[in-house]
């Protein structure tokens, strides 16, 4: 996962899109809250999956952000 999103930040970031350094510091974040161990010892950490999927939401987010960006809105 961390491979696929440093390809993902490199590529936007050449792109012009954003500021690589931001694209890591959210990925960074993104990571260490997935991976935290839920205070409450009765749930479960969230599966691989369900990692994926909170990512495809929010970068689904950030598509349209930028696309709302480029149109003017």
């Amino acid at each position: 996962m961390t491979r696929f999103q440093g390809s993902i930040s490199t590529a936007l970031a050449m792109l012009g899109q954003a500021h690589l350094l931001v694209l890591k510091r959210f990925h960074a974040k993104f990571l260490e809250i997935a991976l935290l161990k839920p205070r409450d010892q009765h749930l479960r950490p969230p599966s691989l999956t369900e990692i994926l999927d909170a990512d495809r939401v929010a970068w689904t987010a950030v598509v349209e952000l930028l696309s709302d960006s480029k149109s003017g809105l």
